[in-house]
């Protein structure tokens, strides 16, 4: 049940990535951008990052999340080397 909740949680933030990743395609086409360069960003990975304090206050977190999506077949081939 877990590994299932888990999968429809990750469905569900590749779908908002791709939602996203449509809405910045548009605004890159509207500035006037080229359909290849549009296709290099598109490419690139998506960064997230954060800043909070730790409970007691004395330490600052820092964390950047990195999503790098690819198809499931060319991860298999470079998997089967």
């Amino acid at each position: 049940m877990k590994a299932k909740l888990e999968n429809q949680s990750q469905t569900n933030q590749i779908n908002q990535i791709s939602q996203i990743k449509a809405i910045v395609l548009n605004i890159l086409s509207e500035i006037g951008l080229t359909p290849i360069k549009i296709g290099q960003l598109v490419k690139q990975p998506i960064l997230e990052a954060t800043e909070t304090l730790s409970e007691d206050g004395k330490w600052h977190i820092a964390r950047v999340t990195t999503t790098i999506i690819k198809p499931k077949s060319y991860v298999k081939k470079v998997l089967e080397g």
